[in-house]
């Protein structure tokens, strides 16, 4: 049985990691924009997946998505909350069908078609790891716009797709210098920020409502204290949007009747619940994971960290961010890095030896 080259596999984990690193810099770019409805997203992060198709092995382009999950949920913050669960199981999805539909059906789907298909599977995927935590009528009172426009995303995310060129030699990417891309690993330094987190985790399970309320409050007060980055409004709107959908699964005694609608004393306990307790791992996952970032900066994930900084360092311009000058300026940026890595590792080696001397 003929054994694949070690330059093989060396281009293969080096096109992942880049694949990875662009799918994170995009979701980013993406974070940025205004989202209407809460947990709705545009599908950015999936377009260097989609051109990586013909390039990547099937074992190499499902860790370019693990990888991608893994450092959009790191950068974002999301690593603790139920966000990252929903995150892992839609881009285990998405890759798995776009692998399977390219497969079979590449003769009659183009990249717009395999897009298409896989965003519609890891949307319901994803609506149905949401329900655990929001609800399922929260979830069902999204379904119907969160897919239809996944469905409009999913098409212009596979036409740019097809127009993306930075990967269409993934042979012609440039080795990353270990002085830029390998760290020492690290140890978080204080273990006090992961105190929230062990606090909405533990109101989580206890399913009571002033608990949940009391931990999401404190959990606020600690964000402010250590100047967490948090988007309070979009925070606010997911705790009214699972709230106000948990008051249409009516329980225990009737405090208000309106026509058909009931609301419930119940119900508004298993609001405040979800609410609290769902914004409060979002936010204390934020606090704790700044430490725990550390972890994660050790030898296979270097170069993804390399390239998403380097990437995340260019002025982004729409127009060019396609181009393959774009990969080139990046990959000039690493090599800027390793120049001065080098110089000052041979200055400070001339120093240790004029002091010994």
């Amino acid at each position: 049985m003929p054994t694949r080259k070690p330059i093989d596999r060396e281009i293969q984990k080096r096109g992942a990691l880049f694949t990875a690193a662009f799918c994170v810099y995009l979701s980013a770019v993406e974070a940025v924009l205004p989202h209407p409805l809460p947990f709705l997203h545009y599908g950015l992060s999936n377009i260097p997946l989609l051109a990586a198709l013909p390039q990547l092995r099937f074992g190499w382009f499902l860790a370019a998505a693990l990888i991608k999950a893994l450092g959009q949920n790191l950068i974002g913050g999301m690593l603790f909350s139920p966000l990252a669960l929903i995150s892992f199981c839609g881009s285990l999805t998405a890759a798995l069908v776009m692998r399977g539909v390219y497969r079979m059906g590449r003769r009659f789907l183009t990249v717009i078609g395999v897009g298409v298909v896989s965003a519609f599977v890891s949307d319901c995927v994803r609506l149905a790891a949401a329900s655990v935590f929001i609800g399922q009528a929260a979830a069902s009172a999204a379904a119907v716009p969160f897919l239809l426009c996944g469905w409009i995303c999913s098409i212009l995310t596979g036409a740019a797709a097809v127009k993306l060129s930075p990967l269409n030699r993934l042979d012609s990417l440039p080795p990353i210098s270990a002085s830029v891309a390998f760290q020492p690993l690290q140890t978080p330094k204080s273990v006090v920020r992961m105190v929230p987190f062990a606090a909405a985790v533990a109101a989580t399970i206890s399913a009571n409502a002033a608990l949940c309320a009391a931990v999401f409050v404190s959990t606020i007060a600690a964000a402010i204290v250590l100047k967490v980055k948090n988007r309070w409004r979009s925070t606010a709107a997911v705790y009214v949007f699972i709230f106000v959908f948990a008051l249409f699964s009516p329980e225990g005694e009737v405090l208000f009747r309106f026509g058909q609608f009931r609301l419930t004393a119940g119900a508004v306990e298993t609001g405040i619940c979800r609410a609290s307790s769902f914004c409060a791992l979002v936010l204390s996952s934020k606090i704790a994971v700044g430490e725990v970032k550390r972890l994660f900066r050790f030898r296979f994930l270097g170069e993804f960290f390399a390239w998403f900084e380097a990437l995340w360092s260019l002025p982004f311009d729409g127009k060019r961010i396609f181009s393959r000058s774009y990969t080139d300026e990046a990959a000039a940026v690493l090599t800027e890095k390793a120049t001065e890595r080098a110089t000052e590792c041979g200055s400070s080696s001339s120093n240790g030896s004029f002091q010994s001397e």
